[in-house]
Protein backbone atom coordinates (compact mmCIF):
# COMPACT_ATOMS: atom_id res chain seq x y z
CA UNK A 1 0.00 0.00 0.00
CA UNK A 2 2.55 2.51 0.88
CA UNK A 3 4.39 1.91 -2.66
CA UNK A 4 1.45 3.40 -4.31
CA UNK A 5 0.65 6.22 -2.25
CA UNK A 6 0.99 9.86 -3.47
CA UNK A 7 4.10 11.17 -1.60
CA UNK A 8 7.48 9.95 -0.94
CA UNK A 9 10.72 10.04 -3.28
CA UNK A 10 10.71 7.62 -6.29
CA UNK A 11 14.07 6.90 -7.87
CA UNK A 12 12.47 7.66 -11.12
CA UNK A 13 10.74 11.06 -10.98
CA UNK A 14 8.63 11.00 -13.77
CA UNK A 15 6.66 8.13 -12.68
CA UNK A 16 3.43 8.14 -10.68
CA UNK A 17 3.35 6.34 -7.64
CA UNK A 18 0.65 3.58 -9.40
CA UNK A 19 3.70 3.01 -11.76
CA UNK A 20 6.19 2.92 -9.21
CA UNK A 21 4.13 0.29 -7.30
CA UNK A 22 3.98 -1.86 -10.17
CA UNK A 23 7.49 -1.40 -10.99
CA UNK A 24 8.41 -2.83 -8.03
CA UNK A 25 6.25 -5.35 -7.69
CA UNK A 26 6.64 -6.29 -11.28
CA UNK A 27 10.42 -7.05 -9.37
CA UNK A 28 9.16 -9.16 -6.76
CA UNK A 29 7.14 -11.42 -8.70
CA UNK A 30 10.06 -11.53 -11.31
CA UNK A 31 12.76 -12.13 -8.47
CA UNK A 32 10.25 -14.68 -6.59
CA UNK A 33 10.26 -17.37 -9.58
CA UNK A 34 7.62 -19.13 -11.58
CA UNK A 35 7.24 -21.47 -8.61
CA UNK A 36 6.08 -19.04 -5.97
CA UNK A 37 3.11 -17.43 -4.96
CA UNK A 38 2.63 -14.07 -4.06
CA UNK A 39 -0.27 -12.89 -1.61
CA UNK A 40 -0.96 -9.10 -1.79
CA UNK A 41 -2.45 -7.79 1.78
CA UNK A 42 -3.47 -4.40 2.66
CA UNK A 43 -2.41 -3.93 -1.31
CA UNK A 44 -4.23 -1.39 -3.43
CA UNK A 45 -6.17 -3.87 -5.58
CA UNK A 46 -6.75 -2.27 -8.69
CA UNK A 47 -3.10 -1.65 -9.88
CA UNK A 48 -2.40 -5.51 -8.65
CA UNK A 49 -3.96 -7.80 -11.35
CA UNK A 50 -1.22 -9.63 -13.18
CA UNK A 51 1.36 -8.90 -10.44
CA UNK A 52 -0.26 -10.98 -7.42
CA UNK A 53 -1.67 -14.86 -6.79
CA UNK A 54 -3.69 -14.18 -3.72
CA UNK A 55 -5.03 -10.84 -2.79
CA UNK A 56 -6.69 -9.93 1.27
CA UNK A 57 -10.31 -8.50 0.18
CA UNK A 58 -11.03 -8.03 3.87
CA UNK A 59 -10.09 -6.46 6.88
CA UNK A 60 -8.21 -8.14 9.87
CA UNK A 61 -10.38 -11.14 11.22
CA UNK A 62 -10.70 -10.59 15.07
CA UNK A 63 -12.83 -12.45 17.84
CA UNK A 64 -16.03 -10.87 18.03
CA UNK A 65 -19.32 -11.13 16.31
CA UNK A 66 -19.01 -7.18 14.77
CA UNK A 67 -16.17 -8.03 13.01
CA UNK A 68 -17.06 -11.26 11.11
CA UNK A 69 -19.94 -9.89 10.29
CA UNK A 70 -18.06 -6.60 8.93
CA UNK A 71 -15.56 -9.34 7.43
CA UNK A 72 -18.80 -11.23 5.69
CA UNK A 73 -20.37 -7.66 3.45
CA UNK A 74 -17.04 -6.79 2.37
CA UNK A 75 -16.25 -10.35 1.07
CA UNK A 76 -18.95 -11.26 -0.57
CA UNK A 77 -19.48 -7.86 -1.95
CA UNK A 78 -15.70 -9.21 -4.32
CA UNK A 79 -16.84 -12.89 -4.08
CA UNK A 80 -16.62 -12.53 -8.09
CA UNK A 81 -12.64 -11.52 -8.07
CA UNK A 82 -11.59 -15.21 -6.95
CA UNK A 83 -10.48 -16.94 -9.76
CA UNK A 84 -10.58 -13.65 -11.92
CA UNK A 85 -8.17 -11.23 -10.84
CA UNK A 86 -6.58 -13.80 -8.23
CA UNK A 87 -7.32 -16.45 -5.54
CA UNK A 88 -9.38 -14.32 -2.86
CA UNK A 89 -8.13 -13.89 1.02
CA UNK A 90 -10.92 -13.42 3.34
CA UNK A 91 -7.96 -13.70 6.46
CA UNK A 92 -8.14 -16.02 9.03
CA UNK A 93 -10.88 -18.90 10.09
CA UNK A 94 -11.46 -18.87 13.86
CA UNK A 95 -13.06 -21.22 15.45
CA UNK A 96 -12.39 -21.05 19.18
CA UNK A 97 -11.76 -18.11 22.03
CA UNK A 98 -8.76 -18.06 23.64
CA UNK A 99 -6.80 -16.38 26.64
CA UNK A 100 -4.80 -13.29 26.55
CA UNK A 101 -1.95 -11.65 28.85
CA UNK A 102 -2.06 -7.93 28.75
CA UNK A 103 0.10 -5.93 31.01
CA UNK A 104 -1.61 -3.30 33.24
CA UNK A 105 -1.17 0.06 33.97
CA UNK A 106 0.32 -0.57 37.52
CA UNK A 107 2.84 -3.67 35.29
CA UNK A 108 0.68 -6.81 36.26
CA UNK A 109 -0.43 -9.03 33.94
CA UNK A 110 -4.22 -9.35 33.44
CA UNK A 111 -5.52 -12.21 31.50
CA UNK A 112 -8.47 -11.61 29.35
CA UNK A 113 -10.28 -14.23 27.52
CA UNK A 114 -13.24 -13.28 24.52
CA UNK A 115 -16.77 -14.07 24.78
CA UNK A 116 -17.35 -15.45 21.32
CA UNK A 117 -19.90 -18.25 21.12
CA UNK A 118 -19.54 -21.66 19.03
CA UNK A 119 -22.56 -20.25 17.32
CA UNK A 120 -20.75 -17.13 16.54
CA UNK A 121 -17.12 -19.25 15.43
CA UNK A 122 -19.83 -21.44 12.89
CA UNK A 123 -20.58 -18.39 11.34
CA UNK A 124 -17.17 -17.46 10.95
CA UNK A 125 -16.27 -20.88 9.52
CA UNK A 126 -19.55 -20.64 7.11
CA UNK A 127 -18.63 -17.05 5.77
CA UNK A 128 -14.67 -18.37 4.99
CA UNK A 129 -16.34 -21.62 3.28
CA UNK A 130 -18.84 -19.34 1.31
CA UNK A 131 -15.99 -17.34 0.18
CA UNK A 132 -14.26 -20.03 -1.52
CA UNK A 133 -10.78 -18.57 -1.37
CA UNK A 134 -8.05 -19.57 0.81
CA UNK A 135 -8.53 -21.08 4.03
CA UNK A 136 -6.09 -20.08 6.46
CA UNK A 137 -6.49 -21.21 10.47
CA UNK A 138 -4.95 -18.39 12.65
CA UNK A 139 -5.91 -20.68 16.27
CA UNK A 140 -3.60 -22.41 17.60
CA UNK A 141 -4.36 -25.94 16.28
CA UNK A 142 -2.20 -27.95 18.93
CA UNK A 143 -5.42 -27.13 21.49
CA UNK A 144 -7.82 -28.36 19.42
CA UNK A 145 -10.35 -30.88 20.68
CA UNK A 146 -11.46 -33.54 18.30
CA UNK A 147 -14.66 -31.76 17.80
CA UNK A 148 -12.58 -27.97 16.52
CA UNK A 149 -10.00 -30.15 14.77
CA UNK A 150 -13.09 -32.03 12.51
CA UNK A 151 -14.40 -28.70 11.82
CA UNK A 152 -11.41 -27.04 10.12
CA UNK A 153 -11.08 -30.56 8.27
CA UNK A 154 -15.07 -30.38 6.74
CA UNK A 155 -13.13 -27.21 5.58
CA UNK A 156 -10.72 -28.75 3.59
CA UNK A 157 -9.46 -28.70 0.64
CA UNK A 158 -10.96 -25.02 -0.75
CA UNK A 159 -13.25 -25.17 -3.25
CA UNK A 160 -12.29 -22.51 -4.86
CA UNK A 161 -15.98 -21.48 -5.99
CA UNK A 162 -17.28 -18.30 -4.25
CA UNK A 163 -20.85 -18.22 -3.15
CA UNK A 164 -23.18 -15.68 -5.41
CA UNK A 165 -25.54 -14.21 -3.02
CA UNK A 166 -28.66 -12.29 -3.04
CA UNK A 167 -28.93 -8.10 -2.23
CA UNK A 168 -29.07 -8.51 1.22
CA UNK A 169 -26.28 -11.17 1.35
CA UNK A 170 -27.95 -12.73 3.47
CA UNK A 171 -28.28 -16.46 1.25
CA UNK A 172 -25.84 -17.33 -1.39
CA UNK A 173 -25.22 -20.59 -3.20
CA UNK A 174 -22.25 -22.19 -4.90
CA UNK A 175 -22.34 -25.28 -7.47
CA UNK A 176 -18.38 -26.97 -7.01
CA UNK A 177 -17.56 -29.12 -9.86
CA UNK A 178 -18.87 -32.67 -8.84
CA UNK A 179 -22.80 -31.20 -8.99
CA UNK A 180 -23.47 -30.37 -5.37
CA UNK A 181 -24.36 -26.97 -4.37
CA UNK A 182 -23.81 -25.49 -0.86
CA UNK A 183 -26.21 -23.47 0.56
CA UNK A 184 -25.37 -20.22 2.74
CA UNK A 185 -27.37 -18.80 5.40
CA UNK A 186 -26.42 -15.53 7.52
CA UNK A 187 -28.68 -14.10 10.53
CA UNK A 188 -26.34 -10.61 10.96
CA UNK A 189 -29.07 -9.32 12.96
CA UNK A 190 -29.28 -9.28 17.13
CA UNK A 191 -33.42 -11.20 16.70
CA UNK A 192 -34.26 -14.86 15.31
CA UNK A 193 -35.47 -15.12 11.38
CA UNK A 194 -36.77 -17.37 9.15
CA UNK A 195 -35.49 -18.25 5.93
CA UNK A 196 -37.02 -20.18 2.91
CA UNK A 197 -34.65 -21.75 0.32
CA UNK A 198 -36.13 -23.81 -2.94
CA UNK A 199 -33.90 -26.85 -3.97
CA UNK A 200 -34.48 -29.32 -7.04
CA UNK A 201 -36.90 -31.54 -6.41
CA UNK A 202 -34.62 -34.05 -7.01
CA UNK A 203 -32.03 -33.18 -4.48
CA UNK A 204 -31.16 -34.57 -1.46
CA UNK A 205 -30.28 -31.96 1.10
CA UNK A 206 -28.41 -32.42 4.27
CA UNK A 207 -26.61 -30.47 6.80
CA UNK A 208 -23.20 -29.23 5.86
CA UNK A 209 -21.27 -29.66 9.16
CA UNK A 210 -23.18 -32.51 10.54
CA UNK A 211 -24.24 -34.61 7.65
CA UNK A 212 -27.31 -35.03 8.90
CA UNK A 213 -30.38 -35.18 6.47
CA UNK A 214 -32.80 -32.26 6.33
CA UNK A 215 -36.58 -32.45 5.57
CA UNK A 216 -37.56 -30.30 2.36
CA UNK A 217 -41.51 -29.96 1.43
CA UNK A 218 -43.03 -31.75 -1.87
CA UNK A 219 -41.92 -28.86 -3.70
CA UNK A 220 -38.27 -28.94 -2.61
CA UNK A 221 -38.66 -26.06 0.00
CA UNK A 222 -36.62 -25.82 2.96
CA UNK A 223 -37.70 -23.66 6.05
CA UNK A 224 -35.93 -22.86 8.92
CA UNK A 225 -35.63 -20.11 11.67
CA UNK A 226 -32.12 -19.10 12.61
CA UNK A 227 -31.08 -17.60 16.21
CA UNK A 228 -29.48 -14.25 16.12
CA UNK A 229 -25.66 -14.17 14.82
CA UNK A 230 -25.83 -17.58 13.45
CA UNK A 231 -25.92 -19.74 10.13
CA UNK A 232 -26.87 -22.88 8.26
CA UNK A 233 -24.40 -24.09 5.75
CA UNK A 234 -26.44 -26.62 3.34
CA UNK A 235 -25.25 -29.46 1.28
CA UNK A 236 -27.18 -30.35 -1.72
CA UNK A 237 -26.95 -33.66 -3.61
CA UNK A 238 -27.88 -34.05 -7.17
CA UNK A 239 -29.86 -37.18 -8.42
CA UNK A 240 -27.19 -39.36 -9.32
CA UNK A 241 -26.06 -39.47 -5.62
CA UNK A 242 -29.00 -39.72 -4.06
Amino acid sequence: MWGALPFGVRHQKNTTSVQAYKMGMQAILDGAGTDSFILGCNAPMWPSPGLVHGMRITNDNNRSFERFKQLCYECFRRNWQNGVLWVNDPDTVLIKNKISSVMGPDGKKVKTQENVTSDEYMFCAAYVLASGGMILSSDDITSFTEEEADILKKMLPPTSVAAEFNSTLEIGSATLQDGKRRIFIFNYSDYPKEYSVRFYPDETVQDFWTGNPLPTEGSGLYKVTLNAHTSKVLLALPNSEN
